[in-house]
């Protein structure tokens, strides 16, 4: 069903209690008071407050909508302990509780966010088996087994996104058929834009950048538009029809050792009584059976839940969708039972953790079907318009650029999204909504921004789409004395007293690791001169401890580390660590109070990577360090500047937002092990043409965009550019 319900009707109808909708709802309308206003009205309707149950995605916007309700409740403190407002990943936990056998859990494990030794150990388990499909995949990587390792321990931590593929062993004719469809689709769609479309049309139309070409183009000037380039683009970019002899080796490799590294990673949870977030999902997809065969649990839950709220839908995987599928599969029109799903597909930005978009496409079409023959719950749709953050002068600039940037028209194969028009609340405010600046180098950009942040009144924000925008920016703020709070921007390892404590760490394990022991030498607790450092290492038959411990001019800082070399094997490496840190004088060498707390935050790893069992070497903490991040600075109050990504900074409001860096590419690392992509109602897996492994991904496998993540201000916006 389509709505043409002006905002406030479209609000008024979210509430009645009888009807389930699709609401879409973007950045700035209010998206969480009406899930509120609407799970309230609920709760009058029903005889318990556990019939209706409200799931959101974090943690954050649990608490807050909670909250919010409990302030609109009259009798909060009899039934606010039975509310049922809870995250996606609580809400499978306490599934798998009441089916330990069925979801195949037993006792409920530990949940550790980080499950990345875990990965690490299960892979190289399926690598240490050397089976004719691990010798296969060490050919492909000229035998590099600890590449190998981290490869598959890499695909376990997504394994959400491929169980379901590799799971099934797809033969090689069933994926080629795979590619043929996904070939047909996409010249389909391009013959829609143009009779003559073809991948030698397009060669001709776009230059190997896929830019329209200048001169001989089959394509006039005037019917040169975006849709038409990006859909010959797909031409140029389309998988092969099929796969060569070696391709297929390789490919069918990966297929039979990521179901392999799978089973040793449940062996390696059990053993250590512990799991992830994943594995707790798919336990609670098979704690509710199927619709054709439902479990206990499944029938009760059909009894007693009567009302399901959804947050932040757009975000939603295929398995938490089956979930959701699995939840309705009985309910019947007019039953009473109702659905509310609240999105905003323009704001998609969990695709690298599966979240699918044409998920929320698909509902809006459909409805949540749960067969292809089972209509399942149908959806009203609603649209939300009204902007309640941001001031006209920006509002207007958003409904003036992004038709242009994004897709005319929704297509749920691809997951494009159109955009969707807003009205503001707000008044313009004086001066310009956006402001672009061209700066001529990147020490000029950061110099700007000093300016920007000293002349802006309220709050303020620095958005990066990667930390390496930062390079200059970061030092050249705390060069003007800038105060700001860094939200997961810079590594741990990064921070001057880490490193130097990684030192003290390193030489206290190795006495023979000379780099590390020089670094103690040159720490700000003794900073030898380089003349010195020179002298000490010139004899390489000796260690530098070797060398240093009989030196009368060292004799306060050898006496201070010989009891911890002496006793390298006693008591834990934090206490050793720390001890000699203390007796150093190294909290006196620190800046400020913050980066005392960056010290106690790596203690506090070498302990916790120490109790996973011994240090021989430091990768396990390297990788540890590599994960955190420094905290914000202590002192540092909420109206001084932030930074942190755009990603990060979605849902907050500032005054002002500085985005630099717009020149710079989005960034990447290394390709996965196995890279795919899928589309509702079929699955593409082409190999890569230049090794599956190589750091660019292939011609033919293209990345989902980023849609839409941001954190509108209500004030001003600052974009930087180095480009014209």
């Amino acid at each position: 069903m389509t709505s043409e319900l002006s905002d406030r009707e479209a609000r008024e109808a979210a509430l009645d209690p009888r009807r389930s909708f699709i609401v879409q709802a973007p950045a700035g309308s209010g998206k969480t008071e009406l899930l509120v206003r609407r799970y309230s009205a609920l709760l009058n309707t029903v005889q318990k407050p556990e019939e209706t149950v409200a799931i959101t995605f974090t943690i954050k916007a649990a608490a807050e909508m909670r909250a919010r309700v409990l302030q609109n409740l009259p009798n909060a403190g009899e039934i606010g302990h039975r509310l049922r407002i809870q995250t996606i990943d609580a809400f499978c936990a306490s599934l798998t509780r009441q089916m330990p056998v069925t979801s195949r859990f037993g006792a409920q494990p530990g949940i550790v966010e980080d499950a990345t030794e875990h990965y690490r150990a299960a892979a190289q388990r399926t690598i240490d088996e050397l089976s004719s499909a691990a010798c296969r995949l060490l050919l492909h990587l000229d035998n590099n087994m600890s590449i190998a390792a981290s490869l598959i321990a890499a695909m376990l931590a997504k394994r959400d996104q491929w169980l379901r593929k590799t799971g099934l062993a797809p033969t090689r004719s069933e994926l080629e058929a795979n590619l043929q469809r996904e070939r047909e689709r996409i010249l389909a769609h391009a013959r829609t834009l143009h009779p003559k479309a073809s991948v030698e049309f397009a060669a001709v139309a776009l230059t190997q950048n896929y830019t329209w070409r200048q001169r001989g183009n089959p394509v006039p000037a005037p019917q040169q538009n975006e849709t038409l380039r990006a859909a010959l683009e797909s031409l140029l970019r389309m998988p092969e029809e099929r796969y060569t002899d070696d391709q297929w080796e390789t490919l069918g490799a990966i297929l039979e050792l990521l179901p392999r590294a799978a089973a040793h990673l449940k062996v390696v949870f059990g053993e250590r009584g512990e799991t992830d977030f994943t594995e707790v999902a798919q336990g609670a997809v098979r704690a509710l059976g199927t619709p054709e065969n439902p479990t206990d649990l499944l029938l009760a839950l059909d009894t007693r839940i009567k009302h399901i709220l959804v947050d932040e839908f757009q975000d939603t995987s295929y398995s938490q969708y089956e979930l959701l599928q699995r939840l309705t599969a009985g309910w019947e029109p007019a039953d009473g039972r109702t659905l509310f799903l609240v999105g905003d597909p323009m704001q998609s930005i969990y695709r690298f953790r599966e979240a699918k978009v044409a998920l929320f496409l698909q509902a809006w079409e459909e409805g949540i079907r749960v067969t292809p023959a089972q209509p399942g719950v149908a959806l009203e749709r609603l649209t939300l318009t009204t902007n309640f953050r941001s001031q006209r002068g920006l509002v207007d600039w958003y409904n003036a650029s992004f038709p242009h940037i994004l897709p005319k028209e929704a297509d749920v194969a691809s997951g494009a999204v159109p955009y969707s028009r807003a009205t503001p609340q707000h008044d313009t405010l004086p001066d310009s909504a956006v402001t672009w600046h061209h700066a001529s180098s990147r020490k000029d950009e950061a110099m700007r921004i000093v300016e920007l942040v000293r002349n802006a009144t309220g709050t303020k924000a620095i958005l990066v789409r990667t930390r390496e925008a930062l390079a200059e920016i970061v030092p050249t703020l705390k060069a003007n004395g800038i105060r700001y709070r860094a939200i997961e921007i810079e590594h741990l390892g990064e921070k001057q007293v880490v490193q130097d404590l990684y030192a003290l760490t390193r030489a206290l394990l190795h006495p023979g690791d000379r780099i590390a022991w020089l670094s103690l030498l040159r720490a700000p607790w003794l900073a030898l001169p380089l003349e010195k450092l020179l002298e000490v290492s010139a004899d390489r038959t000796k260690t530098i401890w070797e060398r240093i411990k009989d030196d009368l001019f060292l004799a306060d800082f050898t006496r201070i580390l010989a009891p911890a070399v002496a006793n390298r094997e006693r008591g834990t490496l934090r206490e050793r660590v720390e001890g000699v840190w203390l007796a150093l004088g190294g909290p006196a060498c620190v800046a400020d109070k913050t980066e005392l707390e960056d010290a106690e935050r790596y203690l506090d790893e070498l302990e916790a990577v120490e109790e996973q069992g011994p240090l021989t070497d430091l990768s396990r903490l390297h990788e540890a360090l590599e994960r955190l991040y420094a905290p914000p600075d202590v002192d540092a109050t909420d109206n001084d500047l932030q930074i942190m990504t755009i990603h990060k900074a979605k849902g907050l409001e500032f005054g002002t937002v500085i985005v630099p860096g717009l020149d710079l590419g989005s960034g990447g690392g290394d390709a996965d092990l196995l890279l795919f992509n899928e589309v509702v109602g079929s699955s593409v897996c082409p190999p890569d043409k230049g090794g599956m492994n190589s750091r660019k991904p292939p011609a033919h496998f293209v990345r989902d965009p980023l849609i839409r993540g941001s954190a509108r201000g209500n004030r001003h916006h600052h974009a930087f550019s180095n480009q014209c």
